[in-house]
């Protein structure tokens, strides 16, 4: 605001990047969203829906049905608002710490739009429909394999403050249709006044939006100098090397490791690495850096201003790990459909 410190810093694509384009759009949303968060939780909708989908979620992710919403919330909407759909769900008892962590992990990711702007950058809007698709099965197939490994297979299954999780409710053959209405129209009986689920909604939107703001400053501009001017991600490019010269990537082999390991500073940062690559490193590129989700210009951010049990060193561990699945996976779907 001020201009103090070194011109470097004020650069375009440095503070003025963080602030304008990260934490001035996250800190409206989250308490707006809070807002309508009212009409997803608060009156049966998830609970509807958690019916139908937990023949789904339960055995794939290990997550209850509702977390469907979650999980679309995220992916349409905002990483920002998924998480505080999780954070609230799980302090309510709905969600055990591994399950929150689950969620937190594997479903926030960007929007559509963030995704948009990838493909654009890279030129793949002529794919858009395969870019997309593509981008999230290997999201969710990811997320159900980090599910399975540690740290997230090591979480309690307690809730909130200890507090034991409130089970699904048990459905009866032939009766599917009747329990999700029985479910939703006793979370409706439940809710608070209208009035005063908005004001709550805001008011914790509120907080969440200060608590997550200057974290979201501070680590996401951390994360831009550690990019910008010290070889850190350079050094950590080497951890992927192996990866990408035993899937193919030949020449840019280097060029994709690198572009992997600065997807933890920020999503976008990857495309503009690998700007001048060959179309398919373009593509794997381009699916990898929304499917890692984790990256320290907002998402991890937010998920350290959460409730939810997880520390910086599981982040780390998390993010490696889809990193890596992510390219495993993308490499011969590009090569294939690309």
């Amino acid at each position: 605001i001020f201009g103090w410190g070194p011109e470097s810093f004020h650069t375009p694509d440095m503070l003025p990047f963080v602030f304008n384009k990260v934490v001035i759009p996250v800190t409206i949303l989250v308490p707006v969203g809070a807002v309508f968060l009212s009409f997803l939780i608060n009156y049966g909708l998830m609970e509807f829906i958690g019916v139908f989908m937990r023949p789904v979620m339960r055995p794939i992710w290990k997550t209850p049905g509702r977390s469907a919403v979650d999980a679309v919330a995220s992916f349409v909407g905002s990483y920002s608002v998924g998480l505080l759909i999780t954070n609230r769900v799980y302090k309510e008892g709905f969600y055990s710490e591994k399950e929150a962590s689950i969620i937190a992990t594997g479903f926030s990711t960007v929007s559509a739009t963030f995704m948009i702007v990838v493909a654009k950058t890279l030129g793949l809007m002529d794919h858009w429909n395969l870019y997309f698709w593509t981008t999230l099965i290997i999201t969710f197939v990811v997320t159900a394999i980090t599910t399975r490994i540690y740290p997230l297979c090591k979480k309690s299954d307690k809730g909130y403050n200890n507090m034991e999780v409130t089970p699904e409710p048990k459905v009866e053959k032939g009766k599917l249709v009747s329990t999700a209405f029985d479910e939703g129209l006793h979370a409706c009986s439940r809710a608070p006044k209208f009035v005063d689920g908005l004001v709550k909604n805001f008011v914790d939107g509120l907080n969440m939006a200060l608590n997550i703001g200057p974290t979201l400053m501070a680590i996401g501009f951390l994360g831009l100098v550690l990019a910008a001017f010290t070889p850190v991600f350079d050094i950590l490019g080497y951890l992927f090397l192996p990866f990408t010269m035993l899937l193919g990537f030949g020449s840019e082999a280097a060029m994709v490791a690198k572009g992997c390991a600065i997807s933890l500073a920020e999503m976008f940062l990857p495309a503009n690495i690998v700007a001048t690559a060959t179309p398919a490193t373009q593509a794997v590129i381009a699916i990898v850096c929304v499917s890692e989700i984790l990256f320290f210009s907002a998402s991890i951010p937010c998920i350290l201003g959460t409730d939810i049990k997880l520390s910086l060193k599981d982040i780390l561990i998390i993010w490696f790990e889809r990193v890596v699945l992510s390219l495993i996976l993308a490499a011969p779907v590009v090569h294939l459909l690309f």
